[in-house]
């Protein structure tokens, strides 16, 4: 596979990327391509060929990455038997039930509130729906768009189920409901044209946490180990993808500078006067993305790590004023804190207080 795939693309793919880019509407590619990207016969209009076959190409990098690292650890578990311990210990994390209801409650509370103006968004669009192009699991699965008064039922039943699972009430059927509602309602909010990467990790989680609820309780730490890989993941997916596309020039000063002017922000603006800070601010940018991973296996460095995590995506609202400091990928820092710990701390620290 690691030959084999970069091989095809390098060979095949490439070229077949060039052909649709400048029209060809046949063959498998372009099929694959309708299905999962359909926005390229669009964005085509707006940037260079180099543009996607840099960006096809860094997928193919991400994934011999990945494939490396599998087989590494694979290899290892089978050759060496101290190897599989490690392996066996990083699965087998303490697992708490106060610790889980509050990031049901925090992880659902935050669904509803980012989803809590969906109903309007939909009848905003609704008004479009000759535009409406499915993407991929809506496509397969043909799944139309729906009239306005059906939808407020689809969202009642939506908000029902994520102030259920907030309250830990019949967990296995509505977190169900609200993972599959939360997917069916981002694909119809991104079948009009515009994908928003910002809920991927919220949505992988509410996927998770669904299939938490069906999973043996002595099984759960394994899952809650698995949502923090996962949310790993996403930030070093990110750190890679800017490596694999632009090498060490993402972290540039003329790069940088780039971001900046295109969205100006007064920030913005006084760090542009400074090369030392158009290096620094990305090159930190970077270390974070790609040195999340870290939290996984040196739990002393976490409190750091979190707190690098936060000022990141709090520099880049200030700097560039896009997203929001209340951040979905923010909130999923609740699973990596001891909320038990906190809790009978600030008990125990409550009794001394009252002895003296």
């Amino acid at each position: 596979m690691l030959i084999l795939v970069p091989a095809l693309f390098f060979g095949y793919i490439k070229y077949e990327i060039v052909e649709l880019y400048y029209g060809k509407k046949s063959g498998t590619l372009f099929q694959l391509v309708s299905l999962i990207y359909p926005r390229f016969f669009v964005e085509s209009q707006r940037f260079n060929l180099d543009f996607f076959v840099s960006h096809a190409a860094q997928v193919i990098w991400r994934f011999e990455f990945l494939t490396a690292v599998i087989l590494l650890l694979t290899y290892f578990c089978f050759t060496k038997l101290n190897f599989k311990s490690k392996i066996e210990k990083f699965w087998d994390i303490e697992y708490s039930e106060i610790n889980s209801k509050i990031a049901h409650f925090v992880v659902y509370g935050s669904v509803l509130y980012y989803m809590n103006d969906f109903a309007q968004v939909y009848k905003f669009w609704y008004q479009y729906k000759e535009m409406y192009e499915p993407i991929l699991l809506l496509k397969v699965l043909h799944i139309p768009l729906v009239s306005n008064d059906f939808l407020m039922v689809l969202f009642a039943l939506f908000v029902i189920a994520c102030i259920s699972s907030m309250m830990g009430i019949f967990l296995r059927l509505n977190t169900v409901i609200v993972a599959l509602l939360f997917v069916l309602f981002q694909g119809w909010n991104y079948s009009f044209g515009k994908i928003n990467h910002g809920f991927a990790p919220l949505t992988y989680i509410a996927i998770l946490l669904a299939v938490q609820s069906f999973v043996a309780f002595d099984n759960r730490k394994t899952m809650l180990q698995l949502i923090r890989v996962t949310i790993v993941s996403c930030y070093l997916m990110a750190g890679l993808e800017k490596l694999f596309i632009s090498q060490l020039n993402w972290i540039s000063a003329a790069t940088f500078s780039t971001y900046l002017l295109q969205h100006p922000t007064d920030i913005g603006l006084w760090i542009l006067k400074s090369e030392f800070l158009c290096v620094l601010l990305p090159t930190c940018a970077l270390i974070i993305q790609l040195g999340f991973v870290l939290i996984l296996f040196y739990p002393k460095l976490k409190n750091w790590i979190l707190i690098s995590g936060i000022l990141f995506h709090f520099g880049t609202v200030a700097m560039f004023g896009i997203s929001s400091y209340f951040h979905p990928w923010l909130i999923t820092y609740v699973f990596f804190i001891d909320w038990k710990s906190i809790l009978l701390n600030s008990k125990y620290l409550k009794i001394s207080e009252r002895i003296q």
